[in-house]
């Protein structure tokens, strides 16, 4: 192992944050939502506007269109509703400091709220892509290493690391900027916009005179989808090593699963993964379906991740130096893809990748999070183990499968290096 386990809770992604020291930008909002690597791995897919917004390229011509209606009578108009909507719009940004008084002024006339929508959406094409093309890491905090590709600006990356870590920011009053005590410094809080809305509208459905099925019609109204359809096949890529993967090749391979495995009887493999199947806890743990694709915004947390402070229940996992943290991302659609580069200048590495997160979302289904000190013993090795299989391959080569892996004995028990990971730590 690159780094020693601590004997803390399992924090990913909860205790992570995404920097990108071209921009001496942050970002706390990236998996915000999830609490450990369980959550992280959900039952049904999930929204990320803050994936979409700082690395995705909008279709180009997309238009929004409003669904909520007002049940406002517009036969007698207030000399506010009479004003032309430019000057509305600039009376809009007045207030622009405050959304919720921008929300507020919306839904009080269904004249105005096209405007605060028009308003809206205008602020969401100036703040998308603000990090394609730059490098970034998800990075753990506290910790006390950074990506190889970061040596370049290593000042400037300790800088922004020991900012964030040692001192805080106000996520209600000052959302944006993290400032050090002797104020010599600061970082933005690159938040995205749609999520700075949708946060506006969960906090306001106390208001009365709108159900349940307003506030839907509200929040579809404020999101920014609408800008990357997924009707669409959409490209995630990692500019740095000219690799991408497509947003159709998302589902694991039936090889994830090793129930489904067609392994010969006497291998070790086969006798490990017997421990888990034959287990008593076994069959009460919830298991992912892995039917369900893994999203770009996983694939990006656990590329992109990289820490020195490994929580011991994660260890076994072995995902905490990502192949990718340090790395330039973008997002396009696959015609744009094809537009701008030459194919034989890219790899496609979905499978690879989706087979590695896959393989992941299925050791923390199956074994619930539940490596700690009690029963770390004697299975440690064998997790490792198979999760190198998937996380060693090289270029556009798929990862091994595990029929296709020749081991016997204590073989299984002697774990190599890992070829992708570095020690990163004096």
């Amino acid at each position: 192992m690159c780094f020693s386990p601590l004997e803390v809770v399992d924090s990913f992604p909860a205790d992570y944050y995404l920097i990108c020291p071209d921009l001496a930008q942050f970002q706390t909002q990236a998996g915000h939502t999830c609490t450990n690597l369980a959550t992280f791995f959900p039952e049904h897919s999930q929204h990320a506007p803050w994936l979409w917004s700082t690395f995705a390229k909008p279709l180009a011509g997309a238009q929004h269109g409003q669904i909520y209606l007002h049940g406002f009578s517009t036969a007698n108009l207030s000399p506010l509703e009479q004003l032309p909507n430019e000057i509305i719009d600039y009376l809009i940004g007045l207030l622009s400091e405050n959304k919720q008084d921008v929300l507020a002024m919306g839904l009080s006339s269904g004249v105005l709220w096209p405007v605060v929508l028009h308003h809206v959406h205008r602020e969401y094409q100036l703040s998308t892509v603000s990090w394609a093309g730059h490098s970034v890491a998800f990075h753990g905090r506290n910790s006390t290493c950074m990506p190889p590709s970061f040596d370049k600006v290593r000042p400037a990356v300790t800088k922004l690391i020991s900012t964030i870590d040692r001192y805080s920011y106000n996520p209600i009053f000052d959302p944006h900027t993290v400032y050090s005590r002797d104020h010599e410094c600061s970082f933005k809080n690159a938040k995205s916009s749609e999520q700075d809305w949708l946060n506006v509208v969960d906090v306001s459905k106390h208001w009365t005179g709108l159900d349940a099925a307003d506030w839907l019609d509200i929040e579809a109204d404020i999101s920014q989808s609408y800008m990357f359809p997924q009707d669409r096949v959409w490209v995630l890529r990692n500019v740095t090593e000219g690799q991408f993967i497509r947003s159709d090749k998302l589902i694991p391979s039936e090889y994830i699963d090793p129930t489904r495995r067609r392994l010969p009887e006497s291998t070790t493999v086969t006798k490990v993964l017997g421990l888990f199947k034959n287990s008593h806890s076994y069959g009460k743990r919830h298991v992912t379906n892995d039917i369900l694709p893994i999203s770009f915004a996983q694939i990006v947390l656990i590329l992109c991740c990289y820490t020195s402070n490994i929580p011991l229940v994660e260890s076994p996992f072995a995902f905490h130096t990502g192949r990718w943290a340090g790395h330039r991302l973008d997002i396009v659609t696959l015609e744009e893809h094809l537009k701008e580069s030459s194919i034989k200048s890219w790899k496609d590495v979905s499978e690879p990748i989706v087979n590695d997160v896959g393989n992941l979302r299925w050791w923390v289904a199956h074994l619930g999070g539940e490596f700690n000190a009690k029963n770390v013993n004697g299975h440690w090795d064998k997790v490792f183990k198979e999760r190198d299989m998937f996380r060693t391959w090289k270029g556009d080569q798929c990862a091994p499968k595990p029929q296709q892996e020749k081991s016997s004995g204590l073989q299984f028990l002697k774990r190599k290096p890992r070829k992708d990971r570095t020690d990163c730590c004096p």
